[in-house]
């Protein structure tokens, strides 16, 4: 007889007849794998018909409820979402099918290229009359303007440098008392 034979009457269940059950009993003596798998599917089946009972703690089939309750909220609130934003995608898809049928694209292409040379031509302009201006001034006045701004800059470094050093709390008073 095969040796999957053996392994089938072990796992099956079915009463054996007398015959198959000498049989079966002949194999175990001789093969330590069939023997092995006849000792732990006994084992399996012992452990599966006499099981403990565990109970839940107390108060777990209403947290479970207020569980389930929160994950079929958040799930609504995914569902929205996904919905809002297909619902506005479509938005997005019909303004540009209308925009491309009707030619808007172009004119809105135009018009940005129109208003960017405008620009473009508005700074050119102003740095043209800068510069004019800056020619018909005389050389002396940028030199006063210069002067000037400078003791101006370095009055609020020193005025900064002087307020850094000076921090309250560092008189000589608070030294000598050390």
């Amino acid at each position: 007889m095969k040796h999957k034979n053996f392994e089938n009457w072990i796992l099956d269940g079915n009463q054996l007849s007398r015959d198959e059950a000498l049989l079966l009993k002949e194999h175990l003596k001789t093969c330590p794998r069939c023997r092995q798998l006849k000792i732990a599917w006994t084992a399996s089946e012992k452990q599966l018909l006499h099981f403990t009972r565990i109970l839940p703690q107390p108060g777990f089939t209403q947290r479970w409820q207020n569980n389930l309750t929160h994950q079929q909220e958040k799930e609504r609130s995914k569902q929205v979402r996904r919905v809002l934003i297909l619902v506005a995608a479509m938005m997005l898809m019909a303004a540009a099918v209308y925009a491309f049928q009707n030619q808007l694209f172009s004119a809105w292409a135009v018009s940005f290229i129109s208003r960017l040379t405008s620009l473009f031509f508005a700074v050119s302009k102003f740095l043209a009359d800068f510069n004019t201006e800056l020619n018909r001034t005389p050389i002396l006045y940028y030199g006063c303007i210069g002067l000037i701004f400078g003791m101006v800059l370095a009055f609020f470094i020193s005025l900064a440098v002087l307020v850094w050093k000076v921090q309250p709390g560092d008189s000589s008073e608070n030294q000598n008392e050390a």
